[in-house]
């Protein structure tokens, strides 16, 4: 079995049990393909959660810069040390905001910024999750990562300094973060209170699978996208018999002096065998998936 699952993942739960239960459901059928998502979702989060089967793991670094788009909910005012409500709230005082003076301070929080890390995240320190050292109340400063926010969007107030918007961004993004910098934009602070991812990359929420109705082998065979589909968007290069071969062999073929392709899809006999690029007709493939 080979393809990317689209799962709608609830909140509360993590990643890995998402990833765990269709190890399980393939297990029981006796098959050991690799099975792993791309892009965790944290519990308190919900929504687009793609789950790789198979040689589809191997796709990581594909979908790596892949545009996502959320929907968050943050509450203005208040602090706690994970940036969102799966810890303590000190609340602060602040004043009133409105619509327009959240839409007042996103263009300076847009575009390619730098975005320190929350200390309650995975990012490793000397070898471990900073979440590790937080929680034992260490001392400590993440690097902050280039990161591009597309748009913040669609702002709305929904109760008592308590803002709905949707975020356009690039992978890596910290939605709790975006909240914390427009917060300080304004002078003060936020947490999340509700996050739901609704695209990433190709997959969007409208078309994602409920987890708790993912039960069965047939229940992930009817609904796994093929590699053929996942990569529609690359241009497609056709590699015959031999020419598979050769490349296997790890000989130089050449598909003609002009090719030029920065990413392509590589296809023998209607099927996706690897992803590779063309360098004045050489052919030179980055990730095998056969």
């Amino acid at each position: 079995m080979n393809g990317i699952i689209n799962v709608y993942k609830p909140s509360g739960i993590s990643s890995g049990k998402v990833v765990g239960k269709i190890k399980y459901i393939l297990k029981q059928n006796n098959i050991m393909d690799r099975v792993g998502h791309l892009g965790t979702l944290d519990p308190l989060a919900e929504g687009v959660l793609p789950i790789a089967i198979g040689r589809s793991t191997r796709l990581f670094n594909y979908f790596l810069n892949k545009e996502k788009e959320y929907n968050a909910t943050f509450i203005f005012g208040a602090l706690s040390v994970s940036l969102d409500t799966e810890s303590p709230i000190e609340y602060v005082n602040c004043p009133q905001f409105t619509n327009k003076d959240i839409y007042s301070v996103i263009p300076q929080n847009v575009g390619k910024i730098l975005q320190e890390p929350p200390v309650y995240s995975a990012k490793k320190v000397e070898g471990q999750p900073a979440y590790v050292y937080a929680r034992k109340g260490a001392d400590i400063s993440l690097k902050p990562s280039e990161i591009t926010i597309t748009k913040i969007d669609n702002v709305s107030k929904v109760g008592d300094n308590k803002f709905n918007m949707d975020i356009y961004c690039s992978a890596g993004t910290y939605i709790r973060c975006v909240g914390r910098d427009l917060a300080k934009s304004l002078g003060t602070c936020a947490v999340m209170e509700k996050l739901i991812r609704k695209k990433s990359g190709i997959f969007k929420i409208e078309d994602a699978n409920d987890f708790n109705e993912i039960n069965s082998l047939d229940d992930l065979s009817n609904n796994i996208i093929s590699l053929n589909e996942i990569l529609v968007d690359l241009d497609k290069i056709i590699l015959s018999d031999i020419q598979l071969k050769d490349c296997l062999d790890g000989k130089l073929i050449n598909i003609g002096e002009r090719e030029i392709f920065n990413l392509a899809s590589f296809i023998n006999n209607d099927n996706v065998v690897a992803i590779g690029s063309v360098d004045n007709g050489d052919v030179k493939i980055n990730t095998w998936l056969i």
